[in-house]
């Protein structure tokens, strides 16, 4: 019954407190508010240095190409990029008395998810997309729906998402999926063979 939105839990470590950023999805979806924010944890995890490795620099063959989505936010105390993207625009609009659901980019591999809303918003850095979840952006414009991009750099990097990895070689000759299955070859949107 926790309203949909942005949380954190505090758990004591060895090391002191951490934090863990989740959200919370509303269990009928558009019932709050008829409007989403996406909130870009494909993103987060591509920035996301614990243990040590992430996406980046982009042409480093030493940088990973899949990150694990069990494992806790090393920046921002554990808070990820929200308090430098998501935070200013929250306040916003709590300050406005303006309601507002949450869906995080994973949510958009459900086609359906966002016909529930009238419009989605996405603010900050929305740069690493699945195909379906583009696919499921598409077919709600295509639908009626509106967008309000408030941010840059949003779509940048086509990504994949297996077993609780975001996968991103970030080169078509690297991917092992070039030849097979260019459709979901991780390179930017407008390059050979996605484009």
């Amino acid at each position: 019954d926790w309203p949909s939105g942005y949380y954190a839990a505090r758990f004591p470590t060895s090391r002191g407190t951490r934090n863990v950023l989740f959200l919370v999805r509303e269990d009928q979806p558009g019932s709050q508010s008829r409007l989403a924010v996406v909130v870009s944890t494909h993103t987060y995890q591509a920035y996301n240095l614990y243990g040590g490795k992430n996406l980046y620099p982009s042409a480093s063959p030493a940088r990973a190409y899949r990150v694990s989505f069990d494992r806790p936010y090393h920046d921002n105390d554990g808070l990820a990029r929200y308090p430098v993207w998501d935070k200013p625009f929250v306040q916003w609009m709590k300050g406005e008395n303006r309601p507002f659901e949450v869906l995080s980019d994973g949510d958009l591999e459900d086609p359906s998810l966002l016909g529930h809303y009238d419009v989605a918003v996405l603010i900050g850095h929305s740069e690493y997309w699945t195909a379906a979840a583009r696919a499921s952006l598409e077919q709600f414009l295509a639908g009626g729906g509106r967008l309000a991009v408030l941010g840059g750099d949003t779509m940048w990097w086509q990504v994949r998402l297996e077993q609780r990895q975001l996968v991103c070689y970030k080169s078509a000759a690297a991917d092992p999926e070039s030849g097979h299955n260019d459709a979901v070859v991780t390179v930017n949107w407008y390059n050979e063979p996605v484009l």
